[in-house]
């Protein structure tokens, strides 16, 4: 094995497992979530007036689970690579751990707000009602938002920018 496959920094090898573990699984997600959205498309509109919202919102819901979908398989291929030491690899990651923060932090806050303030769940908007959404809306952006933050730390790691700086393990 190449030295420095072997001094790889442990961030390097727990990162690029992760990575493909949840790549792997988010494809497995979105594949399901598309699948079922084809085959039971939504139907319940909450009134009249709200029609085309809710149609965009079926129609936007698909080209995110597509957008998630690409960006776990390249999630999975890059932390392939990320263990070979490959700085593409490191570079990709990290524009995906960005866009996860777009997807699962700030598109996340609009839903929740369009849920509270146009579908009607909530009919008497009493915090009793709304509290547990927005309860549920800061733990998983909070999650997601800590997740990806720590990639994007360790991933500029010095250690970990002077194991990508060596040259490239040849194959044997």
């Amino acid at each position: 094995m190449n030295q420095s496959i072997e001094n790889r920094p442990k961030a390097v090898t727990v990162i690029g497992w992760f990575c493909i573990a949840v790549g792997l699984w988010g494809m497995i997600c979105d594949g399901w979530n598309i699948s079922r959205w084809i085959l039971e498309p939504a139907t319940a509109v909450s009134s009249k007036s709200m029609a085309w919202l809710d149609a965009l919102n079926s129609k936007l819901f698909v080209w995110v689970m597509f957008i998630d979908a690409i960006c776990s398989l390249v999630e999975c291929i890059a932390g392939a690579y990320l263990l070979k030491l490959r700085a593409w690899a490191r570079i990709t990651i990290e524009v995906v751990a960005w866009i996860d923060i777009l997807f699962f932090v700030v598109a996340p806050m609009f839903e929740y707000i369009y849920i509270v303030c146009f579908t009607g769940v909530f009919g008497d908007r009493s915090a009793a009602a709304i509290m547990p959404v927005m309860l549920f809306a800061a733990v998983s952006c909070g999650w997601m938002g800590t997740v990806n933050g720590l990639i994007i730390y360790f991933l500029r790691s010095k250690k970990v920018r002077d194991a990508f700086a060596s040259p490239p393990p040849v194959a044997q």
